[in-house]
């Protein structure tokens, strides 16, 4: 939840090469958001507060801007006729399935427009909205960004790239005003060709006899109105798509099946009479939605259970598919933090350094990040080991010896702070570091005492120097810089499986840092992880705290940026922190 240049503590930031801190979230599937507002501190303390964000990259190519508010969309009815006006059939049955929430009330129109009706269903649905007060301008924007028409955007005096920052249309699992399965399926849609349409319609008649439903025929040139239908009886539900993931899985789309399983999981209950609950019953938006609200049902259900949760896949916790963690050693955590850096003099080593004359600058505020991630592994029992200011053959060095270190604890962590690039992190002699060359590592030593066991590698650092725009803004401020630049089993395991990497910001693009109060990344991840460690599974931590970091944004000069972390697992069992110790 980031207000613009605003935490808790109104600290200020530093970017790890594309990261920004903004306007509030607004609730999800809702149709009453609040819109982004405009905050109006004194001007001079917010310029204080841009000051101190900086990005962890190799070349800082950003200048910071004072704040500003985010970029504000206003529309009217009218506009949304002349909208209406340029959308051919296709466009407008994509609209009204992203932007009406009453399945059965968006069907009844559709049919009628597929049919011949002339009906100006997004201009009805504009003038609905403003007759019960609901702000619907910016859910507007978003769905035209997301069917990609960008024409239209353009006419109503946006720009593509802003918007594109703003809302992430290609990402299937970001949404903000429009409702995120819908936005998921959606995309499902647009991927699929006729004969993966067709191939779905298939199979899931039989399945819909087998299970005691009518399957209605409409045009298969809209797979949506066969959605919204699906919907409407409950074959798919806002929290539940389980026969719609089963049917992937028997047409091969392997991709999709794992994309929507993780998307939403399905709805928990418990067998006893005296905690029997779902969370369908208390109505959450989603269990996803839960895990980012530690206050929300899904922590009281939690607490009646005998066992816990997995959200993912909505199994109840047993033996056979959770990593074994002994509370009394739970596991290592080696801290690897870089904060002073000089360029490498030795001629060997001259081509891993960044390009030209680049320099490093000082990591300030990373000390924050150091004593944050000690204060949160301790209280969960980890043996803390910490390496600072380390080149880069010493880097892989000092992960093998606290490697062969391990005997009987459950997990290893290896928290890397540094600056890097795309797939790179790098010493304090500026020479780079191929992060595969870690990954390899920590699959490939010690396996008497790892194999099996759960290794995560956390990476602050930059995986480019890009920072995404999101809106114009005066230049000023300049205090953001860039972090870049023998276990007796009879299981066969694969030697890259049980490995998770968390990296604070996706390939191309840079991570934020607060001079003060350390990133956003690891001091997210720090907090989620005091607060859900117990309860929640490691992987879905991680995916709450994607969705904080990426609430944030931060004002450069003429725009505002923002950054998503990206996590990649070959995890094959849920991971859970043990309770945190008194």
């Amino acid at each position: 939840m980031g207000a613009l240049l605003s935490t808790e503590n109104n600290d200020e930031y530093l970017q790890d090469s594309s990261c920004s801190e903004d306007e509030e979230d607004p609730e999800e599937n809702s149709t009453n958001e609040e819109p982004h507002r405009r905050l109006s501190p004194n001007y001079d303390e917010i310029t204080r507060l841009a000051y101190d964000l900086t990005l962890d990259s190799a070349t800082d190519t950003t200048d910071a801007a004072p704040p500003a508010a985010t970029m504000t969309i206003t529309l009217t009815v009218d506009q949304v006729m002349v909208v209406e006006n340029h959308l051919d059939t296709y466009e407008k049955v994509s609209l009204v399935y992203l932007l009406y929430d009453n399945p059965a009330v968006a069907l009844e129109h559709l049919t009628k427009l597929v049919n011949g009706s002339n009906d100006k269903l997004i201009y009805n649905w504009a003038i609905f909205q403003n007759l019960k007060n609901l702000k619907w301008q910016e859910k507007l924007v978003e769905a035209l960004c997301i069917i990609q028409n960008y024409e239209v955007v353009r006419m109503l005096g946006f720009t593509r790239d802003n918007l594109v920052v703003r809302f992430s249309p290609h990402l299937y699992f970001v949404n903000i005003y429009v409702n995120k399965i819908r936005k998921a399926l959606y995309c499902l849609c647009e991927a699929f060709d006729s004969t993966d349409g067709d191939n779905l319609l298939g199979l899931v008649c039989p399945d819909f006899q087998n299970k005691g439903f009518n399957f209605k025929v409409y045009n298969p040139e809209y797979l949506e109105l066969y959605l919204l239908h699906w919907e409407i009886i409950g074959y798919i539900k806002q929290d539940n798509l389980t026969n719609l993931c089963a049917i992937l899985k028997v047409m091969d789309q392997l991709d999709w099946y794992e994309k929507l399983k993780q998307l939403i999981p399905a709805v928990v209950t418990h067998s006893s009479e005296k905690t029997k609950t779902s969370l369908d019953s208390k109505k959450p938006k989603s269990i996803f939605d839960d895990i980012l609200n530690p206050s929300s049902s899904l922590f009281s259900l939690q607490s009646s259970l005998d066992t816990p949760i997995s959200a993912d896949n909505a199994v109840f916790v047993n033996s056979d598919n959770k990593y074994d963690v002994n509370p009394g050693c739970p596991g290592v955590c080696l801290i690897i933090n870089q904060e002073n850096f000089y360029r490498e003099i030795e001629p060997s080593l001259q081509d891993l350094l960044p390009p030209s004359e680049t320099k490093l600058d000082p990591r300030m505020g990373t000390q924050h990040d150091k004593r944050k991630l000690i204060e949160t592994f301790e209280q969960f029992g980890f043996r803390i080991e910490t390496a600072d200011n380390l080149t880069h053959s010493d880097i892989p060095k000092e992960i093998e010896k606290v490697m062969n270190s391990i005997t009987t604890e459950s997990s290893f962590f290896v928290c890397i702070m540094s600056h890097g690039d795309e797939g790179v992190i790098y010493g304090v002699n500026s020479c780079r570091v191929h992060v595969k060359k870690l990954k390899n590592l920590l699959c490939s030593k010690n396996r008497r005492n790892l194999s099996g066991k759960p290794k995560v590698l956390i990476l602050q650092s930059c995986q480019g120097t890009r920072c995404q725009p999101i809106a114009s803004f005066e230049p000023d401020n300049d205090n953001i810089v860039i972090d870049g630049p023998s276990m007796s089993t009879s299981e066969v395991i694969p030697p890259l499986a049980d490995l998770f990497t968390f990296w604070a910001t996706v390939p191309g693009y840079g991570a934020i840092r607060n001079k003060k109060t350390g990133s956003w990344f690891i001091q997210s991840l720090c907090e989620k992880l005091t607060t859900l460690g117990d309860k929640h599974h490691f992987e879905d931590i991680c995916t709450s705290v994607v969705r904080d970091v990426s609430s944030k944004k931060w004002s450069q000069i003429k725009e505002e940026v923002a950054m998503v972390p990206s996590k990649d697992s070959t995890f094959r069992k849920l991971f859970y922190f043990p309770p945190i110790r008194k």
